[in-house]
């Protein structure tokens, strides 16, 4: 497959989701005008939304509008392309994109079929409102301020947001098309029905004698018929005037940019829609750009094939890359959506590192860590998420830290990193130490259900039975459990702290960090590890107590050395075990003998948002299959089919209905039917990693420290698969197997091995590049 094949590959008929790799995306949970052109549905500038962005109305020779009648459509990564008919014989196509410069672009190509003569105008026009929108949780939460056409054409305006966090974004707006208008009109109106409607405009009445007043006017009374003050729209129309011979047709593009700054808003729009190529060209090129700089893979296995690309066309979607506010490097947000998701949020960073250090320069994946190496508050502590203006700085997500930031540095050893991560993650430690293990026990507290990122689940009952009532606004309310997961989580970080440490010259801070590594693991399994059982469970305040409930966490210490041979039971009692976690979809938050469980939602009789009760959660799924694979490959060879079923199966839960065409990530699924949160609007949501099992253990790519390259796949049953174009250690790397050609490996071109049979291969690297 070739990389300019790989947009047509992807695409379908039932999505919309359009981004451009840096702070805009247009992803609206629950879009109410899709059959409308342009882009009325809200769009999102890192974690605030704009609500509308804009349409346009065509009227024909009476200043009507004709009505137009969206006839199909089909979605590709980098554009969303619909078709429309309006008045009998006019054909419109439209190439919806977010351009790389971040401006939301439109092209209309308008065809007249008719055999006469037609003179249309093409309205461009938004309403932006003043105090709220549908959906704001606040009045008086946006300001829009100095709509002033420029001599350009293009209008620009400011835009204030405060979204439901009084996180005030300050920014700028530029909206215009790839022409000069022929007219204009910038007037302010009280709220009315803010629709993509032509007759609701003040323009359906200024527009006289076939054009609008060139008038900009903001100015009179900002009060509702309520008293409610600041409930107003600013209405912005550009209009064009086409005509049309018989057969003819013509495109006109029109957008919306944001920026920082006004001069970049403006710079942006005019780059996106007025540049040397049309913008949705500038946005095939971008994504076939992105898609070049992570390896090359194709396999037997449709499903995996598929996702695997699929996977990294939601890692650019989320990618956010725009180096101002607190965002100064790129990283991925969880999801799409705003004021929590498109976000760097340090529970599904973790992630972001596991898969992004498989791209070919390490910059998303270091950002991933940078971000909350700079917005590391006075006590240690690393921010639960950072939006662009505010952080979640008073809590914490328990997340992989060390393990992360070790695979990273094997893939893409950089010791500059490891010196500028070093120092932050020591304090945080100390902060664990201090806030998490205030009794020395060398295991680590959870204070609420919110921090593990796993909250409405039996595993805090246990601590409190009022452990779901406590909000994360309001930390004076609390448990403490000594988590299983955060407890792996603060041994990988001591144990990798150690390495980093001895590899910068800290000899005694990396024997402090190894004595402490050793202490925590000793208290996993003297604490946590219930021999009678055979099973890894949270404990209590006390340290002495182990919980009852039998969470998927119970398998994390296999993703470390801390579990072993002796412990291997737990695999065959209770994973595999279809009355435990292997349900039909398998791995359920908790197991399904759990007397809270339930795979529909429901926590305590009520449908929950995120409940981790028994639904199938793909960042779980991915710590069990690491977890299984791990063991599978350094414990127990007859793992190994268990550990490619369970990926397998992880996989295609996340094609709806098992459809081939319709592959997705939402947040959790039904351990019984397979049923995503579609109920939740959010699609493609970045909170597992899944790339970096089909490197490792479909293709085979296992990273180590030293310079060695091993491969060593799990037995999927494919047929052929192939990739290339790894990164690894300043190398490029390629692998494949064919039943008929055997199992091959090059290195930078040049054959490094090769076996008749799938198994496992070594080679050592050159230590000059490693």
């Amino acid at each position: 497959m070739k990389t300019s094949e790989l947009l047509e590959y992807l695409s379908r008929d039932d999505k919309w989701y359009l981004g451009g790799g840096k702070a805009l995306v247009w992803a609206p949970e629950f879009p109410k005008f899709l059959d409308r052109p342009g882009f009325w549905d809200q769009a999102y500038y890192l974690d605030h939304a704009i609500c509308p962005v804009f349409t346009f109305s065509i009227l024909g020779e009476d200043y009507e509008e004709l009505h137009t009648v969206s006839s199909d459509r089909v979605w590709r990564p980098d554009c969303l392309t619909q078709r429309y008919a309006a008045d009998g014989n006019i054909a419109i196509t439209e190439r919806k994109c977010v351009t790389p410069f971040d401006a939301l672009a439109s092209t209309l190509t308008i065809e007249n079929k008719s055999r006469e003569q037609r003179k249309l105008d093409v309205i461009l026009w938004t309403a932006q409102p003043i105090g709220s929108f549908a959906g704001h949780p606040f009045y008086n939460a946006v300001t829009v301020s100095n709509p002033l056409p420029a001599d350009d054409g293009i209008i620009v305006f400011d835009h204030m947001d405060l979204n439901p966090k009084d996180m005030k974004l300050q920014k700028a707006m530029a909206f215009g098309a790839d022409r000069h208008p022929s007219s204009h009109c910038v007037v302010a109106s009280q709220l009315t029905g803010n629709l993509p409607e032509w007759r609701l405009t003040p323009f359906y009445e200024k527009m006289q004698h076939g054009a609008m007043p060139n008038s900009v006017s903001t100015s009179g009374v900002a009060m509702d018929l309520l008293g409610i003050p600041d409930r107003t729209l600013v209405y912005m129309g550009l209009h064009f005037r086409i005509v049309l011979g018989a057969g003819q047709s013509e495109s006109l593009t029109g957008g919306m940019s944001v920026a920082p700054e006004r001069a970049g808003a403006e710079e942006a729009l005019l780059r996106s829609v007025r540049g040397s190529k049309p913008a949705f060209e500038l946005a095939r090129a971008e994504w076939e750009g992105f898609f070049s700089k992570v390896p090359m893979f194709e396999c037997s296995d449709p499903y995996i094939e598929k996702y695997y690309w699929y996977r990294w066309y939601g890692i650019r979607l989320n990618l956010i890359n725009i180096g101002a506010f607190n965002l100064k490097h790129p990283c991925v947000g969880e999801g799409p959506n705003p004021y929590y998701f498109r976000r760097n949020i340090s529970y599904s960073a973790q992630c972001h590192l596991m898969e992004c250090r498989w791209m070919n320069t390490p910059e998303v994946a270091q950002g991933s860590v940078l971000n909350f190496c700079d917005n590391q508050n006075d006590s240690g502590l690393l921010p639960a998420s950072i939006g662009a203006t505010e952080n979640l700085d008073y809590l914490i997500y328990h997340s992989n830290w060390g393990m992360a930031i070790e695979e990273l540095n094997r893939v893409h050893p950089d010791t500059a990193f490891l010196e500028a991560v070093y120092e932050p993650f020591k304090r945080y430690l100390a902060f664990l130490d201090r806030e998490r293990d205030c009794d020395g026990s060398g295991l680590c507290d959870v204070a609420n259900q919110f921090e593990t990122g796993q909250e409405y689940t039996s595993r805090y009952v246990f601590a409190d039975e009022r452990a779901d009532e406590y909000s994360w606004y309001d930390l004076s309310k609390n448990i403490r459990l000594k988590g299983v997961d955060a407890s792996v989580y603060a041994y990988d970080l001591k144990r990798v702290l150690s390495k980093m440490a001895a590899l910068l010259g800290h000899e005694d801070d990396a024997q402090a960090f190894e004595s402490a590594a050793e202490k925590t693991r000793v208290a996993v399994l003297e604490k946590m590890w219930d021999p009678e059982a055979g099973f890894f469970f949270d404990v209590d305040r006390t340290g002495e107590k182990r919980s009852w409930v039998k969470a998927a966490v119970g398998f994390y210490p296999f993703m470390t050395d801390i579990a072993s041979e002796k412990h291997l039971d737990i695999f065959h009692k209770y994973l595999f075990s279809p009355s435990e976690f292997w349900t039909e979809y398998p791995v359920p938050a908790v197991s399904a003998d759990d007397p809270y469980f339930n795979d529909e939602s429901e926590w305590k009789s009520k449908r929950h948002i995120c409940p981790w009760n028994g639904r199938v959660w793909p960042m779980t799924n991915s710590h069990v299959c690491e977890a299984l694979a791990r063991a599978s490959i350094h414990l127990d060879p007859e793992l190994r089919p268990g550990a490619a079923e369970l990926i397998r199966r992880f996989i295609r839960m996340m094609f709806a209905n098992d459809d081939l065409a319709r592959p997705n990530c939402f947040e959790h699924y039904s351990p019984t039917t397979g049923k995503a949160s579609f109920y939740r609007g959010v699609d493609d949501y970045q909170h597992s990693w899944v790339v970096d099992l089909i490197v490792k253990y479909v293709v085979g790519l296992l990273p180590v420290d030293e310079p060695r390259i091993i491969v060593d796949p799990l037995p999927f049953g494919m047929r052929r698969y192939s990739m290339s174009g790894i990164p690894y250690k300043g190398h490029e790397i390629a692998v494949s197997w064919d039943e008929d050609d055997g199992m091959r490996l090059t290195v930078d071109g040049l054959p490094a091995g090769r076996r008749p049979t799938l198994g496992r291969l070594e080679f050592e690297l050159p230590s000059s590049k490693a």
